[in-house]
């Protein structure tokens, strides 16, 4: 299934077990994914689905080296290795979401894949109470930022963060809670974040939210984060829960 961005040079795909987003030239990208994450440049983002019901082979292939499963899925699509930045979720892709928005020159496109199965709090003590966890599922927040424009490095940084407050205040709204402290969540264990840009036109020098593409993307996440985990958990829009059923949620 066809996802349509605003930009003309990158196409966007719901296919099987994957999501790939492809670009005619090399994007520049700063992401926090599995694979190539970090600053580069590349074409490709690459979401793939991991069944939370996978055998122990993929579980362990997963688990222990998640670049090494995530590189032999890459090889599956005859991509080079290096160009493509790669991410993972067992949240449904068929819930994704992508919405797009331009102002002025500058157009941009944003896609969410979300799942809660294991939503946390910054500042949980989780590391330092349980170790290394294992999952038996995957539920992931993954956010994609696709930019028409030319942004700074720094500008990127600030992207980032206005994503992470946009998604927080998404969960918020829906009163999501950490599995570990009971606190209104601010993501799950292992959620995502790529900005990726076009390097086309004048440099963009910031991307907060007092800045239009800073609320351009956050007003994109903050609705996509809540409409995707509405439809991946059957939550009712709006959702205002009684005393008790906060309680008994907590």
């Amino acid at each position: 299934m066809k996802l349509k961005t605003n930009i003309k040079s990158i196409e966007a795909e719901i296919q099987r077990d994957k999501i790939l987003v492809w670009s005619k030239t090399p994007l520049k990208i700063l992401s926090s994914a599995v694979l190539n994450g970090g600053l580069l440049d590349a074409n490709g983002i690459m979401i793939v689905h991991v069944p939370e019901d996978c055998g122990s082979d993929i579980a362990d292939q997963v688990h222990n080296n998640p670049e090494d499963f995530l590189r032999k899925e890459t090889s599956k699509l005859n991509l080079a290795q290096d160009k493509v930045v790669g991410l993972m979720t067992a949240a449904d892709l068929q819930n994704a979401e992508l919405a797009s928005q331009k102002y002025e020159e500058t157009s941009l496109s944003v896609l969410v894949t979300a799942g809660v199965s294991c939503p946390t709090t910054a500042g949980d003590e989780i590391a330092s109470k349980y170790g290394s966890l294992r999952f038996k599922d995957f539920g992931t927040i993954n956010i994609i930022v696709l930019v028409d424009g030319n942004l700074t490095e720094s500008c990127m940084v600030n992207a980032v963060s206005t994503v992470t407050e946009a998604k927080t205040v998404a969960l918020r709204e829906l009163e999501i809670r950490s599995r570990f402290s009971g606190d209104l969540a601010t993501g799950t264990v292992t959620d995502s974040v790529v900005v990726a840009h076009t390097k086309r036109g004048s440099p963009i020098k910031y991307a907060g939210t007092a800045t239009m593409i800073g609320e351009l993307v956050g007003k994109s996440v903050k609705e996509l984060v809540k409409k995707v985990i509405q439809k991946q958990h059957n939550l009712l829009p709006n959702r205002h829960m009684p005393l008790k059923k906060k309680f008994d949620e907590r």
